[in-house]
């Protein structure tokens, strides 16, 4: 009888309730809009078309990402009120139809099952959690009305979506699409909308990986009751009920070391300026390169658009997050020899201050070294050669010697301008091998240096999206000492048949290389208008691999990713002409100059007096060659020398794996050259061939013979790795 008395009563409270409501919540200390709006937002990096990289947890370790309501989509909002609120657009904070409904099935159940909450009342409750008590309820009714005087309907229903709990770390409907999905909730579809609307019931208790078969029910029980109330057709629903259910969460970690780069930048996060096409690109070059080298061999790479400087694409480690204790550094930021790739630096001030000229002699001739002669990588000189090609062929005297022009000071101070933060000591301490590779830089000081001489301006490089841009000084090299170097090494015949055949028609590129001493790094830095593209192998624990040779690892990979992104040289800038000089001196012609060929160079500032290598005697033109070139030329008629291995070098056998080879190689031989090791023949090789020697502990005797009789001998010592 009791129960029947309060059936009929409840119709007729709800008006002296919302009268009694509406006065009452003037008196109620208000929620401010501050309160419901006011979130922590976490830490978010994107590339540069909005897709998520990286998302951190915020100060209350939660994942956060408050989105626009426009960002929901379609079907979040609108599952979200016929579920929870289906008369959310047309009361004033409080329903009171539905609380009339809500006290209807509490009594005739005999308990609490329906609060008769709104939108409006459950984001009171989570801006300022209580107990869930008929007087706290009371409150937040008050407030939500107090509250919906001073918002719209979008901003409550946008701040609900955005503080709403769903499972885990996840808050919000941004994070929550994100974490179980993957995506955007303007991409969820109407059963992924659903599930979200179904776990706000409980978080826990329908967590799709903890209760999956629980979720599924009231997921589908919403579907089904939104195609009896026609707001889906009856086909969207049973196709919705066939998908699957979201296994677990998984916050997005990827390109972990190019967002740690961002995070230096910007710890909040931000669009960052990775393309992800052309970090696809990069990934499976520098991948499919390490696939036929030393698992302790690792590679690194970084693209920078050259318009802006922005960082494109970085790979910081190929074999990042393996079983290597390396496998998590970052070796597009970590100090290594820089082998030859400094020498165009060094060329470039020669250019313009005049010293040089692409075409100009010099002499790749020994030259001494601390009490040693630099060779070259195929450890022969050349003799007379210019300029271009010796900067082209990376030949390491000629590099000391224009270094030597320059002053090391001079030259060490033009590297710190480019961005080589490395380089803290005076010249005496590097020396002569400052050129060669004696020093320490970064793959991205690299990249920034060879950026701005492809450029002509200097700028830093951009992590964040919009960063770049204006920020950009006058290069420290001319323009035109820039574009010679950049004419000089777009060279393409020093690439093999097959890459030169992969570039031919799809780009144009200047290149250089650079391997270390003890084949400990192999560089490729490769350039053009558009990009700038600098690639590195080595072992992080810095141990030599006979594969760590710039040319044979890392220009491939240059071959591939700048083939694909095309480009083309910068035009020749005013400064620069071209001129008929002599084919040997690189000076202008004079009358007894046999031969002549067209050359770039510098007016007003590139050599200009004429020939002074050739005269006139008797009648008929002679050639004076300079002493340093005169004397060379007798020596290497006149005796062989072993230039490999030095005379008394030591060599350390290794503790595992096979015996290290090491190359026999001699200069001044006349045909085909014997070698012998400790007396016993080991083969022989025409003139200029190389032969290689599997070492074995012990001192051992190296000769070499050649076709008139002269000889020459080393002695070296191999001691084991622990003495």
């Amino acid at each position: 009888m009791k129960r029947k008395f309060l059936l009929c009563a409840i119709p007729g409270l709800p008006l002296a309730a919302a009268l009694a409501v509406w006065i009452a919540s003037f008196a109620v200390s208000p929620v401010t809009v501050r309160e419901v709006a006011s979130l922590d937002r976490s830490p978010r990096v994107t590339d540069r078309d909005g897709d998520v990289l990286w998302v951190g947890l915020t100060s209350e370790d939660k994942l956060c990402l408050p989105l626009s309501l426009d960002e929901m989509g379609r079907w979040l909002p609108l599952v979200l009120i016929e579920v929870e609120d289906r008369r959310f657009r047309d009361h004033h904070g409080v329903d009171w139809l539905g609380l009339v409904r809500a006290a209807v099935q509490n009594v005739r159940s005999g308990g609490i099952v329906s609060g008769g909450s709104t939108i409006t009342s459950q984001l009171i409750r989570m801006a300022r959690p209580r107990e869930r008590t008929f007087s706290a309820k009371a409150r937040e009714f008050l407030q939500a009305i107090d509250l919906e005087r001073r918002l719209s309907k979008d901003g409550i229903l946008e701040m609900y979506l955005n503080r709403a709990p769903f499972g885990g770390v996840l808050q919000g409907a941004g994070a929550a699409s994100l974490g179980w999905w993957g995506k955007s909730p303007k991409d969820l579809s109407l059963a992924e909308a659903a599930v979200l609307v179904a776990m706000l019931k409980g978080p826990t208790r329908y967590r799709p990986d903890l209760h999956p078969e629980r979720l599924r029910a009231r997921r589908d029980r919403i579907l089904r009751d939104l195609g009896k109330r026609g707001g889906v057709s009856e086909e969207a629903v049973i196709l919705a009920m066939e998908e699957p259910l979201p296994g677990g969460i998984s916050i997005p970690d990827r390109n972990f070391l190019f967002v740690s780069k961002v995070l230096e930048d910007s710890p909040e996060g931000g669009r960052s300026t990775l393309d992800r096409q052309v970090q696809i690109l990069l990934e499976k070059a520098v991948s499919s390169a390490l696939r036929g080298m030393p698992r302790k061999v690792t590679g690194a790479a970084a693209l920078v658009d050259n318009r802006d400087g922005s960082v494109r694409g970085y790979v910081g480690n190929g074999r990042f997050d393996q079983d290597r204790s390396w496998s998590w550094v970052d070796c597009c930021d970590s100090p290594r020899s820089p082998g030859s790739t400094l020498k165009p630096f060094v060329y470039a001030m020669a250019f313009e201050v005049g010293l040089l000229s692409p075409s100009s002699l010099m002499a790749d001739t020994p030259l001494s070294l601390s009490g040693r002669a630099p060779r070259n990588f195929d450890l022969r000189y050349r003799g007379p050669v210019s300029a271009s090609d010796a900067l082209a062929d990376s030949l390491n005297v000629p590099a000391v010697r224009v270094l030597r022009s320059v002053g090391s000071e001079r030259f060490l101070h033009r590297l710190r301008t480019l961005g080589f933060s490395l380089l803290r000591e005076d010249g005496d301490h590097y020396g002569d091998s400052l050129i060669l590779g004696g020093c320490e830089v970064t793959l991205l000081e690299l990249l920034r240096a060879f950026s701005t001489l492809a450029t002509w301006r200097s700028r830093p490089l951009s992590f964040l999206e919009g960063t770049g841009g204006d920020r950009w000084q006058d290069s420290p090299f001319s323009e035109e000492s820039s574009f010679l170097v950049g004419e000089i090494l777009r060279d393409s015949d020093r690439l093999s048949p097959y890459l030169r055949s992969l570039l031919s028609g799809k780009a144009e590129m200047a290149f250089k290389t650079g391997t270390s001493y003890g084949f400990r790094d192999a560089w490729a830095v490769a350039w053009n208008e558009s990009w700038t593209l600098a690639v590195w192998f080595g072992d992080p624990e810095g141990t030599p691999h006979p594969e760590l040779v710039g040319l044979s690892a890392s220009v491939p990979v240059v071959v591939e990713v700048m083939s694909r992104l095309g480009g083309t040289m910068p035009l020749p800038p005013a400064g620069v002409s071209r001129r008929t000089v002599c084919s040997l001196s690189g000076l202008p012609l004079n009358s007894a100059c046999p031969s002549g060929e067209d050359a770039w160079y510098i007016p007003g500032v590139s050599p200009e007096g004429p020939c002074d290598l050739h005269r006139w005697t008797g009648g008929r033109s002679v050639t004076v060659l300079p002493p340093e070139l005169a004397a060379w030329g007798k020596a290497r008629e006149s005796c062989l020398t072993i230039v490999s291995p030095l005379d008394g070098a030591e060599y350390l056998m290794p503790p595992l794996g096979e015996p290290p080879r090491i190359p026999l190689s001699c200069e001044g031989a006349s045909g085909k050259v014997s070698w012998f090791v400790d007396g016993l023949h080991l083969g022989t090789v025409p003139e200029g061939r190389r032969l290689f020697w599997s070492i074995s502990e012990g001192r051992h005797r190296i000769s070499a013979v050649d076709e008139r009789g002269r000889s020459d001998r080393a002695v070296v010592k191999v001691t084991p790795w622990n003495r």
